[in-house]
């Protein structure tokens, strides 16, 4: 007997790591091209620069928000699965 809300848990899981894996090497390269820009110094102020999210960076890190979303979500739908699967087994034993 084929559960499929099994299958799409583990849809949305692998949909949550190549979403991470697409945003942490796009964080990698963006720090690869402002390797020494945490050491500028602003002339108007003479304060060392925050380190502000470029827009590249924001997009990266909201992609790793949405990953996070989908594994808890594909988690959450195998782990009620399963605990229905259990239950029919309970059920019939």
């Amino acid at each position: 007997m084929s559960v499929s809300s099994i299958n799409s848990g583990y849809q949305l899981i692998q949909r949550s790591k190549l979403l991470s894996e697409e945003a942490a090497s796009e964080i990698a390269d963006a720090k690869k091209m402002n390797n020494l820009e945490f050491n500028k110094i602003d002339n108007d102020d003479l304060s060392i620069n925050k380190e502000k999210p470029s827009p590249s960076t924001q997009e990266s890190l909201n992609k790793l928000q949405q990953a996070k979303t989908y594994n808890q979500a594909g988690a959450s739908l195998i782990q009620r699965s399963n605990d229905i699967i259990g239950t029919i087994l309970d059920t019939h034993i």
